[in-house]
């Protein structure tokens, strides 16, 4: 069928249903879709005549009904959308291959002041220590904008500053008390990623260096 008279089969499958009659006007109709009375009567027409609606006259103006043929046109597009749906929610996933951290994450994910913020907001006390990954930085940082952000606050002691930390929560495989960190300020490259848990990811699952990973939403 023509494009252009999509919208105004969706639009009698709405009012009319797939399988009943209804009644309406091209008046009615041409208020609807913002144009003249005679553009929806040659759109009404073209679709009759390739065989998606059957009309007659009626007091209020035209009595219609979907065929056959536009209920399996109008399926048809709702499949191909929910496959499409499907395959954007399923999407939303990051890989990588496990690397090794400049030993760092032990000492930060021991700090108290963040350990208490971890608790509050990720519902867990960390492992100390982070599972390193590289991946493809605009990957990262495109899965990251999908999620909700958690901010970790930095602050300061006596001798120094420690700065936040943007926090995702994320999965891998089935286990769901995981968390996607990027700290404010880090010295790692902007292709690594960082993962914290209660558990300690390298041997909870088999992970060595080079190992790959799918971590999703």
């Amino acid at each position: 069928m023509r494009q252009k008279n999509f919208g105004l089969l969706l639009y009698l499958a709405q009012k009319c249903g797939l399988n009943n009659k209804c009644e309406t006007s091209t008046i009615e109709l041409s208020h609807e879709f913002n144009c003249s009375q005679q553009t929806i009567s040659r759109k009404l027409r073209e679709l009759q005549e390739s065989g998606f609606i059957e009309r007659n006259p009626s007091f209020a103006g035209t009595e219609l009904m979907l065929t056959q043929k536009s209920a399996s046109l109008i399926k048809n597009h709702v499949n191909q959308l929910q496959k499409v749906l499907s395959s954007n929610a399923n999407a939303l996933n990051l890989t990588g291959k496990v690397s090794s951290g400049l030993g760092e994450g032990n000492y930060y994910m021991s700090l108290p002041q963040y350990i208490k913020q971890f608790e509050k907001n990720l519902g867990f006390k960390p492992f100390p220590g982070t599972l390193n990954f590289k991946t493809n930085q605009f990957e990262l940082e495109e899965f990251s904008k999908k999620l909700p952000l958690i901010e970790i606050k930095g602050f300061k002691d006596k001798k120094r500053t420690f700065g936040g930390l943007k926090c995702f929560k994320v999965r891998l495989q089935n286990y769901d008390d995981l968390a996607l960190i990027i700290p404010n300020r880090s010295s790692h490259k902007s292709n690594t990623g960082e993962l914290i848990a209660p558990d300690y990811l390298r041997e909870k699952f088999k992970l060595k260096n080079g190992s790959r990973i799918k971590i999703t939403a």
